[in-house]
């Protein structure tokens, strides 16, 4: 399994959880618990845990890839189609979790109903926001990992090529040696008696 692979997995799992309880403290606000328990959500616990599991291994494995990153780490999918492709993931999670609990839980809604029912359309709007932040954190961890291999290269070479950003260019640079040797001339003093 490619790491990235892990740690999207882990985000997904984290995100659908997330989706899944925010939908119903958005829908039920204070009553929230009392409601996932009299719907037979009482294996949510259990499930937090497993999660919770999850998001350490995919933050173990992305440790391990600061530590030796390389250019196969960097995977295709990203911005805005990542985005998509999260939300539309999380949202057939949570249908799929509260159509099975409706199959499986006494006292839970079934079919459409128990999935979009009592506020539950209230996910689609959550699964694209925590698509977002996935998407984001995916990013982010490329993006690391990419300056972390940059930086590796560097200190393997023993100097740089050339410079990483426009930043690090030198301000004044000009192609025509009279002007490259009078770059960092100060305009001469005018002093007046």
């Amino acid at each position: 399994m490619r790491p990235t692979t892990l740690r999207l997995g882990a985000l997904l799992a984290a995100g659908a959880l997330a989706t899944h309880e925010l939908r119903y403290r958005v829908s039920f606000g204070g009553a929230a618990p009392s409601k996932l328990d009299a719907t037979g959500h009482g294996y949510l616990s259990v499930l937090t845990a497993l999660v919770a599991v999850a998001l350490a291994f995919g933050l173990a494995q992305f440790v391990l890839q600061m530590a030796h990153p390389t250019r196969a780490d960097r995977e295709a999918l990203r911005g805005p189609r990542l985005w998509l492709l999260a939300s539309a993931a999380l949202l057939t999670l949570y249908t799929g979790q509260e159509l099975l609990e409706g199959w499986l839980a006494p006292g839970h809604p079934t079919g459409v109903g128990g999935a979009f029912g009592d506020g539950g359309w209230v996910a689609i709007g959550l699964a694209i926001a925590i698509g977002a932040v996935i998407s984001a954190c995916m990013h982010g961890a490329e993006v690391v990992l990419a300056r972390r291999l940059a930086r590796l290269r560097v200190q393997r070479s023993g100097k740089r090529s050339s410079p990483a950003s426009p930043l690090e260019r030198p301000i004044l640079w000009c192609d025509r040696p009279v002007a490259r040797y009078l770059v960092g001339r100060a305009p001469p003093l005018v002093l007046s008696h």
